[in-house]
């Protein structure tokens, strides 16, 4: 989760996986992530266990609008391709945050598949971490 961040939002695959490990971890991230709201954006998943989780009805631009007039902090989206298409195709992504891993696996999602319209971006910052995985921040232009 990003810092600043206090609503991170996920769609089915990544809630399922992090709630398989989150809700059992200690420490301060994990105490975090625990005790604040998680939604979910999902027309496949019913419910949710993952304490403070909330299951969207897969309508995720209305739900994002909705939840961008609430008081809190910023959203973070994570490791979750297809809501980041939806709403960057509505215009609703304040800032495109990129990890790019240095691998290529050869098969799985591409975030911007083949005949996707042009989305203009702007680079704003940049940085390396240690293990060699650039973190590239750019707003829609």
């Amino acid at each position: 989760m990003q810092a600043g961040a206090d609503t991170p939002l996920t769609e089915r695959v990544t809630h399922e996986a992090f709630a398989a490990v989150r809700p059992e971890q200690t420490g301060p991230m994990a105490d975090a992530l625990n005790g604040i709201r998680k939604p979910v954006a999902s027309t496949t998943l019913d419910e949710a266990h993952w304490n403070s989780t909330t299951v969207t009805d897969g309508d995720v631009i209305t739900f994002l609008k909705d939840l961008k007039q609430q008081p809190g902090g910023n959203i973070s989206l994570s490791g979750s391709i297809t809501p980041t298409r939806t709403l960057l195709e509505a215009g609703l992504l304040d800032e495109l945050r990129l990890l790019v891993h240095p691998l290529v696996p050869g098969t799985g999602k591409r975030l911007f598949p083949h005949g996707t319209g042009r989305a203009p971006l702007r680079l704003t910052t940049s940085a390396t971490f240690s293990t060699g995985v650039p973190d590239l921040t750019s707003p829609p232009a």
